[in-house]
């Protein structure tokens, strides 16, 4: 049975697009990044870090902090900032019956939050050491 392939959203073309310009501030090429990442334990390929920076893989959070260290950068430097999601901000104030979408679109903005929220105690512990 075929799995249907999960779309890269918002959050995740953020990330993305993140990843590829502190490679690239980094002057680092997707063989230098994959050595990184092969070297904490984590090996993606040239082949999926370049999947990831172009929207055909999405990056779970053990991918998302590996990355983050590998690039020596801190895990909410790759995530979206709050601005960009100043129309979702606006949305959250609404009720669900008023934003006249269903309970779970609701839900997965929460989750962002609360991932966000997470990552932010999870980086500074990683930190402290």
């Amino acid at each position: 049975m075929a799995t249907k392939k999960l779309e890269v959203g918002e959050a995740g073309r953020t990330v993305a697009s993140n990843v590829r310009s502190m490679r690239r501030a980094l002057d680092l090429t997707l063989d230098d990044l994959s050595a990184r990442l092969e070297a904490q334990g984590r090996p993606m390929s040239r082949a999926t870090l370049s999947q990831i920076e172009t929207l055909n893989r999405r990056v779970d959070v053990d991918d998302l902090v590996a990355l983050a260290r590998a690039l020596d950068a801190p895990l909410v430097d790759l995530l979206p900032e709050t601005g960009e999601y100043e129309e979702m901000n606006e949305w959250r104030r609404l009720t669900p019956a008023e934003k006249g979408r269903s309970i779970e679109d609701f839900d997965i903005l929460s989750a962002v939050d609360q991932m966000r929220t997470a990552l932010d105690v999870i980086t500074q512990k990683v930190i402290k050491g």
